[in-house]
C-alpha cells in the first residue's frame, strides 16, 4: 500500500492531536469500521470508537507495509458492539468531552502532561455518523459536549432509538476509567461510563481484530492508499470550544 503526504497522518501530528480533539488517522480508522461492518455476518454497525491510547501516526514514507500498520495499532484490540440507546450515547459522549486534555494540561504550555507518554484519560474517537463540541468551561468538571448530531439528527431527537456502535475490547473491558471508576488525572467526583458493566447486557464480542478490519479496509476499499480521499482527513466532527 502507499501513503500519500497528509499532515494528519504523520506520528507527530498523531501524538500530539489524539489527546486533545480531532484525529485524521482516528476518523480513517472509525469511517473504515463502519465501512468494513456491512461484510459482518453480526450486521453492520452506525457508528465505532477507539481510544486516543490504541494508536499512532504513521511513520513512513510513501509504502505501507503490515508491520508498519501494526505500528500505529499496536494493539491487537477485539471489536465488541453494543446495541444502546440515544439516551446511553449522549451519556457516553458527554463522559468523553470530560476526558479530552485541556491545553493548560500539557507540557509544551507548562502543564504536566506530556503527548508522547501515555495519557490514559480513556478520551475516545468516533466515525462520522458522530459530531459534537466539546465546551472545556473552566475545568473537567464544567466540561460540556454540546450540539450532539448523530446520523444528521440532534441526538435529543433519538434518546429512544436504538444504535449498534463498535468499541474495542480494551474499553469493553473496562480499562482507562471505563468500569464506572474515576479516571486518571480527572477530579474524583467525576467516575467514567461503565461500558464493562454495560456489556453484560448489552454487547457481544464479534472476535473481529480492530487493526485486520482496517487493513481489509486498506485493501479492499481503499485500493492501498491511505490519504485524504480515503477519509485520513479532518472534517470537524469533534470542535472544542
Amino acid at each position: 500500500g502507499k501513503v500519500m503526504p497528509n499532515d494528519g497522518v504523520e506520528d507527530s501530528k498523531v501524538i500530539s492531536d489524539r489527546y486533545i480533539g480531532e484525529s485524521a488517522i482516528a476518523n480513517f480508522m472509525n469511517d473504515a469500521i463502519v465501512e468494513r461492518s456491512k461484510f459482518w455476518p453480526t450486521g453492520a454497525v452506525d457508528f465505532a470508537a477507539f481510544n486516543a491510547t490504541g494508536m499512532r501516526g504513521v511513520d513512513m514514507k510513501g509504502d505501507l507495509t503490515y508491520d508498519e500498520w501494526y505500528k500505529v495499532m499496536p494493539y491487537a484490540d477485539e471489536i465488541y458492539i453494543y446495541s444502546i440507546t440515544g439516551a446511553q450515547l449522549k451519556e457516553i459522549i458527554e463522559d468523553n468531552a470530560r476526558r479530552v486534555v485541556r491545553p493548560e494540561e500539557l507540557a509544551t504550555n507548562g502543564g504536566p502532561l506530556d503527548p508522547n507518554k501515555f495519557i490514559p484519560r480513556g478520551f475516545q474517537h468516533y466515525s462520522s455518523g458522530i459530531r459534537y463540541e466539546i465546551e472545556l468551561g473552566k475545568d473537567a468538571l464544567d466540561t460540556k459536549a454540546k450540539k450532539i448530531v448523530v446520523n444528521g439528527k440532534p441526538i435529543e431527537t433519538v434518546l429512544d432509538q436504538k444504535f449498534r456502535v463498535a468499541f474495542n475490547s480494551y474499553v469493553a473491558n473496562g480499562r482507562e476509567g471505563f468500569a464506572g471508576e474515576a479516571i486518571k488525572g480527572l477530579p474524583e467526583q467525576i467516575k467514567g461510563y461503565d461500558l464493562k458493566g454495560l456489556r453484560a447486557t448489552s454487547a457481544f464480542n464479534t472476535y473481529l481484530l480492530y487493526r485486520g478490519q482496517i487493513i481489509d479496509y486498506i485493501r479492499e476499499d481503499a485500493k492501498g492508499v491511505v490519504s485524504t480521499e480515503t477519509g485520513a482527513r479532518y472534517d470537524g466532527r469533534v470542535a472544542v470550544k
